[in-house]
């Protein structure tokens, strides 16, 4: 089985919000195989990477 593939987006409060609120409107997922995550905080971003 092939490892996913993590992608971490830092983005600011405002975007985070419009992302947000977008992709739970959205009916298109990433596929399986792909785990992504926004953030707001650079240092988040990078434990949630070391993490997986």
């Amino acid at each position: 089985m092939q490892r996913p593939l993590f992608i971490a987006a830092v983005v600011s409060e405002g975007q985070y919000q419009y992302q947000v609120g977008n992709s739970l409107a959205s009916a298109s997922l990433p596929p399986s195989q792909v785990e992504f995550n926004y953030f707001t905080s650079r240092r988040d971003a990078t434990q949630w990477l070391s993490e997986n």
